[in-house]
């Protein structure tokens, strides 16, 4: 038989799914385990606390992030990483998450313990990786770095380049052909995770921080910028997402 193993927490991206699997783990490992039990042992006198906050309908502070990692019996450095976890997953804005986001990165690399959240937020840290990704599966032989990073805009170096196909390749997003070309995988990476989400806005600010640049730096031949104000239902704009989600 299997022995249960307790929850890795360096696999995590929200402390409300740890400690529900840690819940879990609990109650598979000792069969009067309950809610009321968990909250005497993390410190809370009302076991409705921790059921809401493992639920998403509360939020912890200070005080109890502490009263949490006592109680869980977790190492210091496992204390860290879930008192950044708690900040990321509370965090309000996107430079916040951002912030806390790289500081759980910073503990979890050593480790090896990286996620396919991990490999999306890589891949949509920098604009110009799906861009580079449309260009190598194009280019003929032989495929010239210098080359590309010439077609790119706003500029970028070759090293960005090699970089950016090292990436690519790394998390299985193209493939290199025996005799040096590239051809793309059918690799879709999940958008509904918190880190995911947080990496796709760090790519749209950055795309529209790019168009924004264009206006002024790219001639009216080489670029179409234009806006209509409507008037419409909510009915009417879920359609229209709809249409663009398709198109």
């Amino acid at each position: 038989m299997n022995k249960i193993k307790q929850p890795n927490i360096y696999t995590y991206n929200d402390f409300r799914v740890y400690l529900r699997d840690y819940f879990n783990f609990r109650c598979q490992t000792q069969k009067s385990y309950s809610h009321r039990i968990m909250a005497k042992e993390l410190g809370f006198p009302s076991p409705n606390y921790i059921k809401l906050v493992m639920d998403g309908e509360r939020n912890i502070g200070l005080r109890s992030i502490d009263r949490l990692m006592r109680g869980l019996q977790i190492d210091d450095k496992e204390q860290e990483y879930f008192s950044y976890l708690v900040f990321f997953c509370q965090a309000k804005t996107n430079i916040e998450k951002n912030y806390y986001y790289g500081l759980m990165a910073s503990i979890r690399a050593p480790l090896n313990a990286s996620t396919i959240t991990t490999d999306a937020y890589r891949y949509y840290s920098e604009w110009y990786h799906c861009v580079v990704r449309e260009l190598i599966i194009r280019e003929k032989q032989p495929i010239d770095l210098a080359a590309i990073a010439k077609k790119i805009k706003p500029k970028v170096t070759v090293t960005q380049v090699k970089k950016s196909v090292d990436l690519l390749c790394e998390l299985g997003f193209v493939t290199c052909n025996d005799d040096g070309s590239y051809t793309p995988s059918s690799r879709i990476l999940a958008t509904d995770d918190e880190v995911v989400s947080v990496g796709i806005r760090n790519y749209h600010l950055k795309m529209i921080d790019i168009a924004k640049e264009n206006i002024d730096t790219t001639s009216r031949d080489k670029r179409e910028i234009s806006s209509l104000t409507l008037c419409i239902s909510n009915q009417c704009m879920h359609q229209i997402k709809q249409r663009i989600q398709v198109f």
